[in-house]
């Protein structure tokens, strides 16, 4: 009962920041738009493979086979949708959360760059249907899809405390509680150390000046100087602001990263690292542990709740927020979902 209660508040309160933040901007685009892709190809046709917990689109060219243009994606398709089901029921027993709806993972052949992406409150994953030549430079042997979905998938039933990559949220966590005990003035750190495991710093999560929030929240560096610098309890803060301070983007340039050797018998989605801090002649060190909402620390009732209150109070007043609270606490209990959709349709 308190895991399906977690998912589901975690669901409206992630659904309700994505309803105000998203989608008054998501008309702004040309009309023709579609959501896999940033501009429309006509040349597609959209097939579909239905399992017994994933629904995976994948596009075949609407142009004959002979065609030098032609591509199928379905081969990839048929192989997603199975190793999406093998992997269903390791992850969803290590996350002891079992999903009742599917999930729909979109397959994605057109562009040339990697891609791999996951909006939890819509049940929606998508994924390159060719890793291209880096990922294997990166992660040697390891099968595209078996790899990608696992880490994809893990956003639908996992709950992160901070708005960055799953991958930095041990390192987020420790820098808020360094900075509990020792406030630091970032004007005066000198020097910052993350010793720690590859996974985390790899060249997609090592980039020094990224050109946008999205960007900068893939980042290990940057994420660390907007921690150093920002109180990350607030969602709101790691925003074009946070991207664009000369403070931060100065202290991402100078932050060393230290790769180690892997410990065997690591804890499952929780890459271990060292953080030192040198700053106004002090020397800080923190060990990082299973970030809270990891498997190995996962969220309780009162702290899921806690969350909620803090990531809409922006558009949620006290009132609302206790009525939506009161009302997914009662879910198991009520006959029908016209309360709670009533109060999420007037927040």
């Amino acid at each position: 009962m308190m895991k399906r209660l977690l998912q589901t508040l975690r669901r409206f309160a992630l659904a309700a920041l994505v309803a105000a933040a998203v989608l008054p901007l998501a008309f702004e685009g040309v009309a023709e738009a579609k959501f896999s892709y940033p501009t429309n190809h006509p040349d597609l046709q959209w097939m579909s493979i239905e399992t017994e917990h994933f629904v995976v689109h994948y596009p075949v060219s609407k142009r004959k086979p002979d065609n030098d243009h032609y591509f199928s994606t379905e081969w990839a398709g048929r192989k997603v949708a199975k190793v999406a089901e093998e992997m269903w029921p390791k992850m969803c027993a290590h996350f002891n959360y079992y999903l009742k709806e599917r999930i729909h993972i979109v397959l994605l052949n057109q562009a040339d760059d990697l891609a791999g992406f996951t909006i939890p409150p819509w049940d929606w994953i998508e994924i390159s249907a060719n890793p291209g030549y880096d990922f294997y430079r990166m992660r040697g042997r390891m099968e595209w899809f078996s790899d990608v979905l696992v880490h994809e998938f893990a956003h639908v039933v996992s709950l992160k405390s901070y708005a960055t990559h799953v991958t930095q949220q041990a390192v987020v966590q420790a820098i808020q509680d360094l900075k509990r005990d020792a406030p630091l003035e970032p004007r005066a750190i000198t020097r910052v150390i993350i010793s720690g495991a590859p996974r985390i710093m790899e060249d997609r999560h090592a980039a020094r000046e990224p050109h946008d929030v999205l960007g900068g929240q893939y980042s290990l560096p940057f994420t660390t100087a907007v921690a150093l610098t920002r109180d990350m309890s607030d969602p709101l803060v790691y925003d074009a602001d946070a991207v664009a301070d000369p403070i931060v983007r100065d202290l991402a340039r100078r932050i060393e990263l230290v790769p180690l050797e892997p410990a065997s018998h690591e804890t499952p989605g929780f890459w271990p690292a060292e953080i030192v801090v040198e700053c106004g002649g002090r020397r800080h060190t923190r060990r990082t542990r299973p970030h809270k909402g990891s498997p190995g620390d996962p969220f309780t009732w009162d702290e899921a709740v806690e969350k909620f209150r803090r990531y809409t109070a922006s558009i949620l007043d006290a009132r609302q927020a206790a009525a939506i609270v009161g009302a997914v606490a009662g879910l198991e209990q009520a006959k029908d979902m016209s309360e709670l959709a009533g109060l999420l349709a007037g927040a």
